[in-house]
């Protein structure tokens, strides 16, 4: 929906009330017509007048999802990162400074991590404690704390993660997502970690490639785009969504496990088995595992 010449007006007054000072009234004026209309700059102005008026929280959602509208100028990054470190989410602010590469913004998130640690020591050992013991919770519980712990500073959550992604009783979505972001975090570390093969391996996070760029990952999705996204897009979008929680459950192991890609693709877009090939066999076998993890979250 296109802003209205009123709603346009509106926004300028509330420009003027930031300006001035005067977020409060700004806050109240944009929040009815956020509420009415869909705009990315819309929610960066009110973002604006949120921080200002010290209402730090519901700035943050309110921008969360427009990430990558802030990566294409200094001063959006700038106020992203703000509101990032006015939540304390210093692991997301460092995955948001890290994926742009700048170290200023990186040596910005280091200094409110130091300001943090010697200030709320307390509330920082607790959130650690929590994050060291996410198995002990059922599969929400450890959601929270796993969400909870992108408010430690990069020291704290590195020693629990290595406790965390080698407990066999945090769930493997949780583990490979803390793999994930140790990746994305680049760190350069041998480290054991416990996969869904019941087994421990060892993995160095800084050298993984994004999932996304995983050869075997393009190679799946592109045949998948390939066969399906003209021709059947319901079905496309399905097995999109399917092979992308696959990815998830095996990471970091994706390449170890898809050795077979035409199986795999077999498999996986097939809505019934007609082969028992030994090939075929292997990638049905690991995909019904997988599939009876997923199910336990439904």
């Amino acid at each position: 929906m296109k802003l209205t010449e009123k709603q346009q007006h509106e926004i300028e007054l509330a420009q003027q009330e930031i300006n001035n000072h005067q977020p409060h009234q700004a806050v109240k004026r944009l929040a009815p017509i956020d509420e009415e209309v869909d705009d990315q700059q819309l929610r960066y102005i009110y973002a604006q007048a949120l921080v200002a008026d010290q209402q730090y929280t519901k700035a943050w959602r309110l921008i969360e999802d427009d990430r990558a509208a802030y990566f294409n100028d200094q001063e959006h990054q700038l106020f992203y990162l703000d509101v990032m470190l006015k939540n304390q989410l210093f692991i997301s602010a460092r995955l948001f400074a890290n994926q742009l590469g700048d170290n200023r913004l990186i040596a910005i998130v280091s200094k409110a991590e130091e300001h943090a640690t010697q200030t709320e020591s307390a509330t920082i050992n607790a959130r650690e404690n929590n994050f060291y013991h996410l198995g002990d919770r059922p599969f929400r519980g450890q959601q929270e704390r796993f969400e909870e712990a992108a408010k430690l500073p990069l020291a704290n959550y590195l020693k629990a993660a290595k406790f965390v992604i080698r407990d066999p009783y945090v769930h493997p979505l949780l583990r490979s997502s803390v793999i994930q972001d140790l990746a994305n975090l680049k760190v350069n570390e041998e480290m054991t970690f416990y996969w869904i093969d019941e087994q421990e391996h060892t993995v160095n996070p800084g050298k993984l490639l994004p999932l996304d760029q995983i050869p075997v990952v393009i190679r799946m999705m592109r045949r998948l785009q390939d066969n399906y996204a003209q021709n059947n897009p319901m079905s496309y979008q399905s097995f999109v969504q399917q092979f992308h929680l696959q990815l998830i459950l095996l990471y970091p192991r994706i390449e170890e496990t898809i050795t077979d890609e035409d199986a795999w693709f077999q498999v996986l877009t097939a809505y019934s088995r007609t082969d028992n090939t030994s090939r075929i066999t292997l990638a049905y076998d690991w995909q019904a595992k997988l599939m009876r993890i997923i199910q336990r979250l439904m």
